[in-house]
């Protein structure tokens, strides 16, 4: 399907429908706003549904006008809108037949109720119960997504949230929306206060995503990455945050765990200018959020990790203050340096067999001397480099 659409069409106002269409109008928008009080429990609700269902559908089939109407009175609110925000997840059959019936009205944008910006019917699928409509969206309609107003307020946001926060979301449903909208990793809301990509937007709340989630999404937009929605602070020190978070709700479950640490041995390994990102201001990095956690073994290995790639971290830091970063440091310090000697023997030893070799093709064709002597001496030095070496490494 084609991303570019032409200028959408306009609402209808409900004051200029005929009478009998408009009281046909009036009676469905109140039927939808009042589902819930008028059936008190979910049974009950979910009972009454598909009956309902088949009304709606009788009724906008017969007359399309109704799904291309808003209320003037009521926020202009439309149909699909008030069946979004008031029916929640039980409607979602209807909410799809009145995309299908006007897609259009998932762009018409008003006012939002507090006042701040535009809002639309495409920006409330995922907050009001459909967080999986968006997917479907993408799939039939993704002209959709390409809309100035999703750019200002990009709808799948509010489905990562639906993720991270309440669960009613998977990480399955939110890697094949962004596999069909790619552009959808680059886009931040531009409502936000502190605007996120989604990278970073997905680690937030209560949910832990899966690492091959997030080594895909850095892969496809490695920018977002290194994006600072405060100044300094990056995902990195985000990931270590949650790492070190002792958690204040007995039923919040800790994400101190592997997936999680597996994510910041590839933000170390893949992205290692983030070790030294500092937040402004305050000068923290993000070894420092770790720091206070490091009783437990995920966070040492992590801290030893950043350790390495960084050894001077702890210079004029309270770093030196915590006794597992006291203890280690100095060891690391040693293994860096057993490193570098171990990797200057061998290029030299790389560098003497070479010469060796050389000196031996030149021997077939002269009798000079030096060169068996040059030979000899180059041999002794390789054993000896050898031999260093391998003491060197750790047993």
């Amino acid at each position: 399907m084609s991303s570019e659409r032409p200028e959408l069409s306009k609402p209808l106002l409900d004051s200029q429908l005929p009478q009998d269409l408009r009281r046909t109008f009036y009676a469905v928008f109140t039927e939808a706003y009042e589902l819930f009080s008028q059936n008190r429990t979910i049974e009950a609700v979910q009972a009454a549904v598909p009956v309902w269902h088949q009304r709606v559908t009788a009724a906008v089939t017969a007359h399309p006008v109704l799904a291309s109407t808003i209320f003037k009175d009521f926020f202009k609110w439309s149909l699909l809108e008030v069946f979004i925000e008031r029916t929640h997840f039980v409607c979602q059959d209807t909410i799809r037949f009145l995309i299908e019936i006007n897609p259009d009205a998932l762009l018409w944008a008003h006012r939002a109720d507090d006042g701040f910006g535009r809002t639309a019917a495409i920006n409330m699928l995922a907050e009001y119960g459909c967080p999986k409509l968006p997917l479907w969206v993408a799939e039939r309609y993704p002209w959709v997504l390409h809309h100035k107003q999703c750019r200002v307020m990009p709808p799948h946001l509010a489905m990562v949230r639906a993720y991270t926060d309440s669960g009613i979301c998977d990480a399955e449903t939110i890697r094949k929306f962004y596999e069909l909208y790619p552009r959808g990793l680059r886009e931040k809301s531009k409502l936000d206060s502190t605007p996120k990509y989604p990278i970073a937007a997905i680690l937030e709340g209560n949910a832990e995503p899966p690492v091959d989630l997030v080594i895909w999404m850095a892969e496809q937009y490695p920018k977002a990455v290194y994006h600072e929605w405060e100044p300094g602070y990056t995902v990195l020190h985000e990931v270590c945050c949650i790492m070190a978070n002792k958690e204040s709700h007995p039923r919040l479950p800790s994400r101190c765990t592997p997936n999680m640490a597996n994510i910041c041995r590839f933000l170390i390994a893949k992205h290692p200018r983030l070790i030294r990102k500092q937040v402004r201001g305050r000068g923290t990095l993000p070894i420092h959020l770790l720091a206070k956690s490091c009783n437990r073994p995920l966070v040492q290995e992590m801290a030893i990790l950043l350790l390495k790639a960084f050894p001077d971290c702890i210079e004029d830091s309270d770093l030196r203050s915590i006794p597992f970063i006291e203890q280690v440091h100095p060891l690391i310090i040693d293994e860096i340096e057993i490193n570098q000697e171990i990797l200057m023997l061998t290029q030299i030893l790389q560098s003497m067999e070479k010469a060796v070799l050389l000196m031996k093709d030149k021997s077939c064709t002269t009798s000079e001397p030096g060169s068996s002597l040059f030979c000899a001496a180059a041999e002794s030095f390789c054993s000896w480099a050898s031999l260093q070496v391998s003491e060197s490494l750790p047993t």
